[in-house]
């Protein structure tokens, strides 16, 4: 694991305590989203689809998080909030990682690791060996229409 600049980790520290978020995960998440590159950071370089900053976060999710994703401690503010917050929707960490990664709406229609598109099929696994070194578990979303007879 790369490690943060001192400011920017100080930035993460404190919003994953402020949130309930594993500080360790917030740093894998920014890893793989930004690298820590500065030209990411300042958002001298946006990415094909707009997203912009540290966490790079679209233009419509950071709006709805009243933050500034070229500002690391509002940025990691709102990514602290916005993984907590899809916890709470996919009670799963995998899920949330992976809807971090794809958004909220593709996670809902795909609970389904094997249906991922190969973006966030890789994402989800170079989360979980930064923040922890594992694997992440398998997911099996409960079958619909299960047969009792």
């Amino acid at each position: 694991m790369l490690a943060p600049p001192p400011d920017i980790m100080s930035a993460i520290d404190a919003a994953a305590k402020r949130h309930g978020v594993e500080t360790a995960l917030l740093v894998a998440v920014a890893e793989v989203e930004s690298g820590f590159n500065p030209d990411v950071i300042s958002g001298r370089r946006v990415s094909k689809a707009g997203a912009l900053g540290l966490f790079q976060f679209m233009p419509e999710t950071a709006h709805s998080y009243g933050i500034d994703p070229l500002d690391p401690a509002q940025a990691a503010d709102g990514a602290a909030r916005h993984l907590k917050y899809l916890f709470k929707v996919f009670a799963s960490w995998p899920l949330a990682i992976a809807a971090y990664n794809a958004g909220e709406g593709y996670i809902r229609r795909h609970p389904d690791p094997s249906t991922w598109n190969p973006e966030t099929a890789a994402y989800v696994p170079k989360v979980y060996r930064l923040w922890d070194g594992s694997e992440p578990p398998f997911i099996r979303p409960p079958s619909k229409g299960a047969s009792h007879g």
